[in-house]
């Protein structure tokens, strides 16, 4: 990694907050990234709830059906209700990583960050080729203060897919916190690359043209540095 520059350090406090993008791998949300088969989209959430309840009292034993009523309530904020199903899930099916993804998508949004986390770590050791995975694994180390491990996440995961926007973004995050602007704008430039009119590649743009005003500003102030 490249030392820190002048400039980096100069501006480093005016430059924060990023967000974090492509967190867990439940429904709803656009940073989002779905873990099973994809639900009609023209369904409300009312219709849907409806829809797997009916289902459940068709079959009681169906795991795709209370695995998507969790998805259901993590989608309608109800985080409690979300975590009861998919906590039903596993235990019937502790292979069920969709359902082990999500419930740790949803301990991470309740702030029960070592448990996400444990759960994460469950699932990358079981699917340790996805990209995803490891994608969402560093996002919760990140948000729990350890960046060295969460950068690593970040860049498995984009060995695994190298146009995997949320890795790239996030990376970027990172870069951008400990104060590597230049490598920062490397990656929300890849990610508009790859994903221009996605939010994920809306939030690099603005991102970037932060930080290129910023910069702008200080080499005004700056003419002979």
């Amino acid at each position: 990694m490249k030392g820190i520059s002048v400039w980096n350090q100069t501006v480093s406090w005016l430059v924060g907050g990023f967000l974090l993008a492509g967190w867990c791998g439940c429904t709803g949300g656009a940073a989002g990234t779905k873990a099973a088969v994809a639900v009609n989209p023209e369904l409300t959430l009312e219709q849907r709830m409806i829809k797997y309840q009916d289902l459940l009292r068709e079959d009681p034993e169906s795991l795709e059906a209370l695995y998507q009523l969790g998805n259901v309530y993590f989608d309608m904020g109800d985080y409690t209700e979300a975590l009861e199903r998919y906590r039903k899930v596993l235990d019937r099916d502790p292979e069920h990583i969709p359902a082990r993804a999500n419930l740790a998508g949803v301990l991470q949004e309740m702030g029960e960050l070592k448990e996400a986390i444990a759960e994460y770590r469950i699932v990358v050791e079981k699917t340790p080729d996805d990209a995803r995975a490891h994608s969402n694994l560093g996002n919760a180390l990140y948000v729990s203060s350890r960046p060295t491990q969460a950068m690593d996440e970040f860049r498995r995961a984009l060995e695994l897919d190298p146009e995997n926007p949320h890795a790239h973004y996030n990376l970027g995050v990172a870069f951008a916190d400990e104060g590597y602007f230049e490598e920062a704008l490397v990656e929300w430039r890849k990610v508009m690359e790859v994903a221009p009119n996605s939010p994920v590649g809306e939030s690099a743009e603005r991102n970037i043209d932060r930080i290129e005003r910023v910069r702008k500003t200080y080499e005004k102030k700056s003419p002979n540095d």
